[in-house]
């Protein structure tokens, strides 16, 4: 449960991480980017956001999780759902980008609720 975890995190981090511009693209929509596109800011931010998710999932994969670890990190997934659907819905992100999230979310809560009933 964990591997899958940290081994989903590192993967969508490492690829934002090395084409920021590429996930942008098909993440944000072309009224949220603007006539300039992908610039020099918003890709170090993209790298920048893919770095900690990979270091997120490296320390999701070299450490022990408890019951305690999955429940906090479950209950912290909550606010992601809400920013997915709130920026969705205000036309900031393509339904690639939301759902593609979405998807890695509901993994992480996934994994978090059976591991917390694994080791409850």
């Amino acid at each position: 449960i964990q591997r899958t975890m940290g081994s989903v995190f590192a993967g969508m981090g490492a690829v934002t991480m090395l084409f920021p511009k590429e996930v942008a693209l098909l993440s944000f929509s072309k009224e949220f980017l603007g006539e300039q596109g992908i610039t020099a800011p918003l890709k170090l931010v993209m790298q920048c956001f893919g770095s900690q998710a990979t270091l997120c999932g490296v320390l999701i994969l070299s450490s022990e999780f408890t019951a305690e670890t999955y429940q906090t990190f479950g209950l912290a997934m909550i606010p992601y759902f809400a920013f997915d659907f709130y920026f969705w819905n205000k036309g900031y992100l393509t339904n690639f980008g939301a759902i593609g999230d979405a998807v890695g979310n509901v993994i992480f809560s996934v994994c978090c609720f059976l591991g917390y009933k694994q080791l409850s």
